[in-house]
């Protein structure tokens, strides 16, 4: 199994996507948690669908030109049968297609001021 998890500061450029596209074909990850993405979930769907690769995909929108999550799954692989949403953090929680082991994978994206990011990090201590 094979997970990538990257920053990608901003899907909102063809070539950013193209390149996305690229990573996703060559190492065939069975999943791709992407932080920052700076585009909706409708947008990050096209994007996949566009793509003609097998891949599903659950997330949270970015707030104007800020933040975002994403994560991408094979599905032949990996069967995420429950998905938490908090601010900031998105969790899936599954298994491995085809046997009874459990997955559970989250993307975080946390604030870059560090007020926020205290804030974010205490309260991360008690979810």
């Amino acid at each position: 199994m094979i997970i990538i998890s990257w920053n990608i500061r901003g899907l909102n450029s063809k070539g950013k996507q193209r390149y996305m596209k690229e990573k996703l074909k060559k190492e065939r990850p069975s999943i791709m948690i992407l932080q920052e993405t700076k585009i909706t979930m409708q947008q990050m769907e096209g994007i996949i669908k566009n793509s003609k690769l097998q891949y599903e995909v659950m997330g949270q929108d970015a707030i104007g030109s800020a933040g975002g999550i994403a994560i991408l799954w094979n599905p032949n692989e990996i069967i995420f049968e429950n998905w938490t949403s908090m601010s900031r953090i998105l969790t899936g929680s599954g298994r491995i297609a085809g046997t009874k082991e459990k997955v559970i994978i989250s993307g975080v994206y946390g604030p870059h001021t560090p007020g926020d990011r205290e804030i974010f990090l205490k309260n991360l201590q008690t979810t």
